[in-house]
Order: structure tokens, then C-alpha cells, then sequence
């Protein structure tokens, strides 16, 4: 059988952890691996009893019960955030999330971030005003950006070893306290409160002691190489934001720091599944070149929150021709189409074909399900084998061609 990779073809929201929780169950697949991308993402999975859940570190495969999420070495890990979530997940299935952590795997060598890397994103954001990038605030581009220039950083490894810890944790003291001295700007509220914690001598110390409580009540699994663990067993491997975004292949400057192609995990024998929505959309600052504030006003997310530093989702038209670009820099087997239902609020539909001088060209249709997603296969040489008209397990279809 099959390995299962799904990946996000656009700028994220494309439906990722709908699709994933989709395929775990009609696969009866229990092994999840999250290869790239970080605590910034934001997968959003209904349950068929309706209860739903944002899932962030943890695989949106997982179950109450049954279910192990392994964060890969090219996943920037949260360890605060993932026991907050690990609790979060118990509550709403009332079950024991000393259980579930122990169905959590994390490799050795995962990046890890810290709340000097949190607190140094979102100063850094409020201190270019207009010239923001329009980050989540998560620290994930932080880390990896201070990793890539400094070499400063800590590994899920590291976590146990107190001296690395705190030599570590008082090297990000002091790029906070350069970027405070270089950049006074006025803070408030809970980013005030943070940043005058870390600023602090014996913030170091606070903060090892406080990682440790819950890395003793939360036993997490630390090992080398998910594959030693996952043997022979079948995975789905889970992707994070979309390949728009990627840090070599987005359009920049609003892009993430993190590869977000399929490419580190690629290997025989895998069904690739690149993930789209039928609406297109973009969270934060950026270059989207279909957006259209008739689409906005007639489509909304439930599920996207205004965030202080990347602002309102904002929507627009297919692009055809952004996809063909996605799928010529993370090659696919086929395309799962999500929110299908969504083009029945419109008495026309645009998809854009090219772009021209910067500007899309666009064909008009009516908002006919099978005429839209036979054009799309048309303009892009790719089969849609899965698409979905709602959250829930039951409103995925799988095309049978």
C-alpha cells in the first residue's frame, strides 16, 4: 500500500487537515508525520459529531483513542504550545491527555522555539509599522532566521541538558535586549509583560525549570528517526502551509521561512496529494493577484481569525496559472479540490488562465461543479481524483475516472 502525501498548493487554508483526517480514516491509516512547517499552522478538522478542533502540532489524523503524531526533523516544535494543545485536544474528547502525549514522537533534532524567539517576532513586526510582513507572531521564521544567521538554536535534544539550555537561552536574552536598545518602541499589555520577563538576569533559569515541569508530566517520546518507530507500518505525511509561501519558491517578501514543497520526504511508492480550494485565498501581506473584494464580500472563514499581525483572510479567483507554477515546483499526483460548494454563491465564476503584465486573465463560466473542475484539470494536465463540499468525513467525494 501506499504512503499518503498531502501538501497545500496555494497560500495555505486550502483544507490540509480536512483532507488529512479524511484519508487517515478511509485509509485506516494511525501514523502521521508532520514534515515541515511549525506551531503556525492551523488545521481545522469537523468531527462527524460535530466538535471541532484546531490542530497545530498535532497530525489532524489523531483520534481521542488511536492515532501517533511524529513532528520530523524538518518541523519547527513549540514544546510549551504542543502540551497546551495536547490538553486542549483531552478536553474537548474528555480523555486523558497523559495518554495522548504518549502517542507524541518528536525527533532529536527538531528546531526548537522559544519565547525569546516569540517575543522578538511580533516586537519586530510592530516595529516596521507598515513595512510588516504580516507574520502569524508564532516565532517560526524567527527561529529559523536566527538559526540560519547566528547558528543560535536549540534542538528538541537539548532540552534535557541544563547547561545548553540556559547558554542558549541567554544568548536570545541578548538579541532581544539588542533589538530593545536599537528599536525603543513602546510595547503593551501581555507583549510588555513578556519582553520585561525575558529582559530579565534570571529569565534563563525561570524558564528551563518551567520547560522541565512539563516535560515531566507530559512524557513526550524523543527519538532519532520516526522511521525506526513507524518500521513497515503505512503513514500519511501531513504538510504545512503551502508551496506560495515556500522560502525559496514564494513570492517574496511575505514569504515563510521554512521549505513548504514536498521535497523532504519524497520516496517510491507514495501517493502525492496536492491540496486546493475551489475559492482562492491568502491570510496576511502579499502578493495575490486574483483577490477580489466581490469574492471577500461574499465569502467569509468561520474558522480564520483576525490576527493582530497578518489581518483579515482576504479571498479571490481560481488561478490556474499560480497552480501550474505550484505543481511545477512541488510535482504532484493529483489534486484534491476542497470547499467545492463555495461556487454556488456566485451567479458567474472567474478562473484565471495566465497572467499578463502582472494582471490576471481570466475566463467566465457559470458555476456548474463538473464544467469548474474539468477546466481546472484542462489548464493545469492534472485529475482531480478527490473534492469536498464541507468539513465533515461525509462531504469528501472521490471521482471515479
Amino acid at each position: 500500500m501506499q504512503d499518503i502525501v498531502i501538501t497545500g498548493m496555494g497560500f495555505g487554508d486550502e483544507g490540509k487537515g480536512s483532507f488529512t483526517h479524511y484519508f487517515a480514516c478511509k485509509e485506516n491509516i494511525t501514523n502521521f508525520i508532520k514534515y515541515n512547517g511549525g506551531c503556525q499552522a492551523s488545521h481545522t478538522v469537523t468531527f462527524d459529531d460535530g466538535r471541532v478542533f484546531k490542530f497545530s502540532q498535532l497530525s489532524s489524523g489523531m483520534q481521542p483513542e488511536i492515532g501517533r503524531t511524529f513532528l520530523s526533523k524538518h518541523f519547527v516544535i513549540d514544546i510549551l504550545n504542543l502540551v497546551v494543545e495536547i490538553k486542549e485536544f483531552a478536553k474537548l474528547f474528555k480523555s486523558d491527555a497523559k495518554q495522548i502525549s504518549s502517542r507524541i514522537f518528536i525527533e532529536n533534532d527538531c528546531v526548537v522555539v522559544t519565547p525569546y524567539h516569540k517575543v522578538l517576532n511580533k516586537i519586530k513586526e510592530i516595529a516596521k509599522g507598515n513595512d510588516s510582513i504580516g507574520s502569524v507572531g508564532t516565532g517560526v521564521s524567527e527561529t529559523m532566521r536566527i538559526l540560519d544567521e547566528t547558528g543560535i538554536c536549540l534542538r528538541a535534544r537539548d532540552m534535557v541538558n541544563k547547561d545548553v539550555v540556559l547558554q542558549v537561552f541567554a544568548q536570545l536574552r541578548e538579541l532581544v535586549q539588542k533589538h530593545r536598545v536599537e528599536n525603543p518602541i513602546k510595547l503593551s499589555g501581555e507583549l510588555n509583560k513578556e519582553t520585561e520577563f525575558l529582559l530579565k538576569e534570571k529569565s534563563p533559569e525561570l524558564l528551563f525549570d518551567y520547560y522541565q515541569k512539563h516535560l515531566n508530566n507530559y512524557k513526550l517520546n524523543f527519538i532519532d528517526d520516526f522511521k525506526t518507530v513507524t518500521k513497515n507500518e503505512r503513514v500519511l505525511y501531513e504538510g504545512s502551509q503551502g508551496v506560495l509561501l515556500d522560502k525559496d519558491h514564494g513570492f517574496k517578501p511575505n514569504v515563510t521561512h521554512l521549505t513548504t514543497t514536498n521535497e523532504k520526504v519524497l520516496a517510491p511508492n507514495q501517493r502525492k496529494i496536492g491540496i486546493i480550494k475551489s475559492i482562492n485565498s491568502r491570510h496576511g501581506k502579499g502578493y495575490f493577484p486574483t483577490e477580489d473584494k466581490e469574492v471577500s464580500n461574499i465569502i467569509s472563514d468561520e474558522n480564520q481569525e483576525i490576527g493582530q499581525f497578518n489581518g483579515k483572510i482576504r479571498f479571490g479567483w481560481f488561478d490556474a496559472a499560480l497552480l501550474n507554477y505550484a505543481i511545477e515546483k512541488c510535482p504532484i499526483d493529483e489534486l484534491a479540490l476542497s470547499s467545492l460548494d463555495l461556487i454556488d454563491k456566485f451567479d458567474k465564476i472567474k478562473i484565471c488562465t495566465k497572467h499578463e503584465q502582472g494582471r490576471p486573465v481570466y475566463i467566465e463560466m457559470k458555476p456548474n461543479r463538473q464544467e469548474f473542475m474539468s477546466t481546472i484539470e484542462r489548464l493545469c494536465n492534472i485529475k482531480i481524483k478527490t473534492f469536498s463540499t464541507g468539513p465533515k468525513f461525509a462531504d469528501k467525494v472521490e471521482v471515479l475516472k
